[in-house]
């Protein structure tokens, strides 16, 4: 469902260490995997994650810090705040295609047929 590479949680951030923000979001996020390990809970470790991608997207915006947000985003069923950040991500990013894959995704999620049609 996720372009390859770009599950947060599952992966290391590379890329995210790049300037302070990511870097401070990829301990952070390195801190929420042990957790999940630890058995923590998936719902818990996404809404770390969210506060974490956001708070860092405020310092510096990336593609991954984008990517890593709209994960936690769609696991939490925040699917506005979603659709919001993949359009950042197409306005910023035009030539990273997933994201109009994931925002048609997350269209028919939410039961936005129209919009998705037009988006794919």
């Amino acid at each position: 469902s996720w372009p390859a590479g770009s599950s947060f949680l599952a992966t290391s951030c590379e890329g995210l260490g790049d300037n302070a923000a990511g870097a401070a979001a990829h301990e952070q996020l390195r801190g929420l995997k042990r957790m999940d390990h630890a058995g923590q809970g998936l719902a818990t470790v996404y809404l770390e994650a969210f506060d974490i991608f956001s708070e860092a997207l405020e310092k510096n915006p990336t593609l991954e810090l984008y990517l890593g947000k709209c994960e936690a985003s769609e696991k939490l069923k925040k699917f506005t705040v979603t659709v919001d950040t993949v359009n950042n991500i197409i306005v910023d990013y035009k030539t990273f295609l997933p994201a109009q894959e994931i925002k048609a995704r997350v269209l028919m999620m939410i039961g936005d047929w129209e919009q998705s049609v037009e988006v794919a």
